[in-house]
């Protein structure tokens, strides 16, 4: 079995046409023990933008462990607003990459890349 629950603060800001975000997470209480008391930073960014009429968007992610012995993981999304983009609730089909320690439960201490299709909504 796997848990924790932690704490985040995320900072976030546009810039232009970018949207920049970081901060920290703590994990104060976790199972299996190596994950107690653990620190994670993260930041990313993302771009909308129109490509031959499209609304489209690219983003990037970026988490450093203390469980993981601050290795990053990477993740990477390139994607389509189906709305327009318009909506505060946008609608979008999105191609993601992942290289890293897994973000699913037991397996956190493994390291994986992924590439995922997917469709996604804001709220």
């Amino acid at each position: 079995d796997f848990s924790m629950e932690a704490v985040r603060a995320m900072w976030s800001r546009q810039v232009g046409g970018v949207r920049l975000y970081a901060g920290p997470m703590f994990i104060f209480r976790g199972f299996p023990q190596d994950v107690e008391h653990r620190l994670v930073l993260q930041g990313g960014a993302e771009y909308d933008f129109k490509m031959f009429g499209l609304p489209l968007y690219a983003a990037v992610d970026l988490q450093s462990r203390e469980q993981n012995g601050w290795s990053t993981n990477v993740t990477g999304q390139l994607g389509w607003y189906l709305d327009g983009g318009e909506s505060r609730h946008r609608t979008r089909m999105f191609l993601e990459l992942f290289s890293g320690h897994s973000n699913m439960g037991q397996f956190w201490d493994q390291s994986e890349t992924s590439i995922l299709f997917g469709f996604g909504t804001n709220f």
